[in-house]
């Protein structure tokens, strides 16, 4: 089993209220024929790709679906993830809730057949608008120009979108001013977590 010992390990370093959940999800998804793996430093489960996850919080467990938002749910206990990963939804259990398993299930089987017949949420990018304070840095030092023009157009975009969003004129520059030794790097904003 791919991950095993690093899949104990998670489990056994989660809060103790979380831990019983863990083993039944992980215990169901081996049983859906899933691939156990760590990804993002979590227990995942693969099959052509992540088809689904488990999470353990302070305050709740995330049974989370790569491409869960072609599940049915029609009792809408799915969450959409993010705004940004529109294919990505979740369950959250609270301490205090029982897991229906029967429930859970359907879902992970479809999420599973889903994966098998490679149904995905394609991303629709937009341009790539870069935040006036970066276009002033580029005019001042051409190597940073330079390196980011080098950047895979997703690492840019990452950049530009988390750049661009402050509010304040302030955070935006506070911003820009960390991002810019990774750029000159060549390193994305979020390859650290990459290998997590």
């Amino acid at each position: 089993m791919i991950g095993a010992k690093i899949v104990d390990d998670y489990i056994d370093s989660a809060p103790e209220r979380a831990v019983e959940k863990l083993v039944v999800l992980r215990k169901h998804a081996l049983e859906a024929g899933l691939t156990e793996e760590v990804k993002w430093g979590a227990p995942s489960y693969t099959g052509k790709g992540i088809v689904l996850g488990s999470a353990a919080f302070k305050e709740w467990l995330s049974l989370w679906f790569h491409q869960g938002s072609f599940l049915e749910d029609e009792q809408k206990l799915l969450l959409s993830a993010h705004e940004k990963t529109k294919g990505l939804h979740q369950r959250r259990f609270l301490p205090e809730d029982k897991i229906d398993m029967k429930r859970v299930l359907k879902y992970m089987q479809e999420a599973k057949a889903n994966n098998e017949a490679e149904k995905k949420i394609t991303s629709q990018k937009t341009d790539l608008i870069i935040p006036e304070h970066l276009n002033e840095a580029f005019l001042e030092d051409a190597v940073l120009k330079h390196s980011f023009s080098s950047l895979t157009l997703g690492k840019q975009r990452k950049y530009a979108d988390h750049i661009a969003p402050a509010k304040r004129e302030a955070t935006q520059i506070t911003r820009l001013e960390k991002c810019k030794p990774m750029i000159k790097q060549g390193i994305g904003l979020h390859d650290k977590y990459k290998n997590c």
